[in-house]
């Protein structure tokens, strides 16, 4: 049985990816009895394919940006597979008038530092996705971080924040209401439930950002164990 670790051992259904098919191991979300996290516990596991690591957008993040990891994803840990891949949605308020993401930028450079862009905190998804847009359109956009997508979903249609980079999952229902206007998906190709709304490549390209899961193994893993 493969020993699977990893920060997350739930992950969100979404119509474009459906539930991956489960095989048997044993899951230890939070550390094992070396007391090390997953992620370093993974990387001093033999490499023989029965240890592997449920890797998430937030170990890349921290891997760009923290300067404590006695690891380094890149080298330490050999990918397996991916498992979901969530798009997240450009939403804003809909009393901002932009129908487009060009008619977007245009409005927030001519209101630069005028605007928020809410996010779930410091270096999450929708945080990271709103300092790429920031930085790819020229614009100023300030960073407002709440605890939580129910306060951040709740701020945006109230006005306090104008535009949100939020998950399918947690926006859908409010974009289907009228609350929120969706301008783009951050993936590179368009979502299957909203096939009518464009990428943000489309007008940016190169940009791209989603939320994902997928399965690493130990350095020098073999590849016949991980093609298992």
């Amino acid at each position: 049985m493969a020993d699977v670790r990893g920060y997350t051992n739930v992950a969100s259904y979404s119509p474009e990816n459906p539930a991956p098919r489960r095989r048997a191991g044993h899951a230890h979300p939070d550390s094992d009895k070396t007391g090390f996290p997953p992620p370093q516990a993974v990387v001093r596991s033999p490499a023989d394919g029965y240890t592997l690591l449920l890797v998430t957008t937030t170990n890349a993040i921290n891997a760009t940006f923290s300067n404590n990891l006695d690891f380094n994803l890149i080298h330490d840990v050999v990918p397996v597979g991916g498992l979901i891949l969530v798009p997240n949605l450009m939403v804003v308020n809909p009393s901002v008038p932009a129908m487009t993401v060009p008619e977007f930028i245009a409005y927030a450079k001519a209101n630069l530092g005028k605007m928020n862009v809410a996010s779930t905190g410091n270096g999450t998804v929708p945080h990271m996705s709103g300092a790429l847009f920031n930085t790819m359109a020229g614009v100023d956009i300030v960073h407002v971080q709440y605890r939580g997508a129910p306060q951040a979903l709740t701020d945006l249609p109230a006005g306090q924040v104008q535009v949100y980079f939020a998950s399918t999952t947690v926006s859908i229902e409010h974009i289907r209401t009228g609350k929120l206007r969706v301008l783009a998906v951050t993936t590179t190709k368009r979502s299957e439930s909203l096939q009518d709304i464009p990428t943000l490549a489309d007008f940016l390209p190169g940009y791209e950002s989603s939320l994902w899961f997928g399965v690493g193994a130990p350095k020098n893993t073999p590849d016949s164990a991980r093609a298992r």
